[in-house]
């Protein structure tokens, strides 16, 4: 028989209860602090590049949807400080919407256009023109020891490991600070209405990937000259 002081039985009824509250999150999918959202840090953070989000479709808030924002980036600046906080006014640009990030790539693979069939939402593409700009990449040479390891790497975990840097603390250094420079993210492009299937097959995701990867081609096309690209420009996905 285990007996416990007045101390411990309070410190224990409080890790249990803290162990519930995070095992219902998760069943959810995390727990949203709105005031976290509001921190002025995050208006920092958003004017240092500055970051700006661009609306192309208005979205009725009684539905549910799947925004995937690209390119990714390094580091996915716009898509944090879009969709994780307020401070570039998501709530006012899409009211009735409430957003949560996710992680991609790796850790899902292409299930998002499998989750969209499951349980049948709209598949939003959106495109942040100047993510790519944020950071210097180091290019190795084609077929040496460490670009034949970036591609192994790539084959096994579906990451492509890249060497990048931006600018350090001080002048004419560099570091990790991403450089300030305008991203802006057309969010969003016209929603994309996918039949619900309870059990999709591998045909009909890589079917609807192809219809998704035009609308993205088309949202690119469209808004290209507005931040640089001359009209020739082609969207390359890799």
């Amino acid at each position: 028989m285990l007996l416990l002081s007045k101390k411990d039985l309070k410190t224990t009824l409080e890790v249990f209860a803290l162990f519930q509250w995070a095992r219902s999150a998760l069943a959810i999918g995390g727990c949203r602090f709105t005031c976290v959202r509001h921190w002025c840090l995050w208006k920092q953070y958003c004017d240092y590049f500055p970051l700006k989000l661009l609306k192309t479709h208005d979205l009725s808030p009684s539905l549910n949807y799947i925004l995937a924002c690209h390119p990714h980036g390094f580091m996915s600046h716009s898509c944090f400080g879009h969709f994780a906080t307020e401070k570039s006014g998501f709530s006012k640009i899409f009211p009735g919407i409430i957003p949560s990030s996710l992680t991609l790539g790796a850790f899902f693979w292409v299930p998002f256009l499998r989750e969209c069939h499951v349980y049948r939402v709209a598949l939003i593409p959106a495109y942040a023109f100047g993510e790519t700009e944020l950071y210097n990449q180091q290019i190795f040479t084609p077929g040496g020891f460490v670009s034949r390891f970036q591609k192994w790497f790539q084959s096994m975990v579906h990451i492509y490991p890249c060497a990048f840097y931006g600018h350090g603390f001080i002048e004419n250094s560099w570091g990790l600070l991403p450089y300030a420079r305008p991203v802006t993210t057309i969010a969003v492009g016209k929603p994309l209405p996918l039949p619900k299937i309870e059990d999709p097959s591998k045909e009909t995701v890589a079917k609807y990937h192809v219809v998704y990867i035009d609308a993205l081609h088309k949202l690119f096309g469209q808004h290209k000259t507005k931040f640089g690209f001359s009209e020739t420009q082609e969207l390359v996905l890799t």
